[in-house]
């Protein structure tokens, strides 16, 4: 039986008991175990786990959305105060918000869509004006 400090010889079967390279009795070459086998035996590599990072997503402002769905139906005015309260509520960092983009398309269609109906009631007010002159 062999336990860690000793080995048989590979040439003669004498049992080594002490580190000498050489057997003792014959002279063949002792194979003892390299202290690296050991300590790998010792130490098994332990998987490392790596927690990732915690990704926040931002939650899109309804102000925003409700800006630009109200610009698309043409609810100018409405849009434009809602366009507004999201982009506030979109600059406070402890919201947590996106959609500002959103906010921004439902300002600006709005705004073209007032200047749009500034322009035609303008021109509507003009040509009745003219008509009524040439009337006379």
């Amino acid at each position: 039986m062999q336990d860690s400090q000793s080995l048989q010889c590979p040439g003669c079967g004498a049992t080594v008991t002490t580190k000498l390279e050489n057997c003792e009795y014959c002279g063949s070459r002792i194979p003892w175990p390299k202290e690296e086998a050991k300590i790998q035996e010792i130490i098994k590599p332990v998987p490392i786990i790596i927690e990732q990072p915690r990704i926040e997503y931002k939650k899109t402002s309804g102000a925003a959305v409700a800006s630009l769905v109200l610009a698309l139906f043409g609810v100018a005015p409405l849009a434009i105060i809602f366009g507004i309260v999201g982009i506030s509520a979109i600059s406070k960092p402890e919201n947590n918000a996106s959609g500002r983009g959103m906010a921004v398309a439902g300002i600006i269609i709005s705004s073209i869509q007032i200047l749009v109906w500034i322009i035609i009631l303008v021109s509507i007010s003009c040509t009745a004006a003219s008509v009524g002159y040439n009337a006379y």
